[in-house]
């Protein structure tokens, strides 16, 4: 039977350590459920996403939030943001109140 790869059989910072530990954060990453809990009001001058959070295990949660007619999408262009991609379920909610 063979050890399965691993960043620490590489020197640190090592191209083929990286490598192993970007393969490793995005196998694990895109297995997980995603929350994104956002709302949209007038006088948001610039779209705001915070840091992703685990309140359970197998799920990663973040707040946000958006100006007023701005799609989630536009948003996250304009922050500059890449669309989050998971094999697990993507759930976009509006909390607005």
């Amino acid at each position: 039977m063979s050890n399965p790869l691993h960043p620490g059989l590489f020197p640190i910072g090592s191209p083929q350590s990286r490598a192993i530990a970007r393969a490793l954060i995005e196998s694990r990453w895109s297995t997980l459920d995603l929350v994104e809990l956002y709302s949209s009001r007038e006088g948001h001058g610039s779209p705001e996403f915070g840091e992703w959070e685990s309140f359970r295990p197998g799920s990663m949660t973040r707040r946000c939030r958006i100006p007023a007619g701005m799609t989630f999408d536009e948003a996250l262009q304009v922050a500059g943001l890449p669309v989050t991609r998971t094999n697990g379920k993507h759930i976009r909610m509006r909390i607005d109140v």
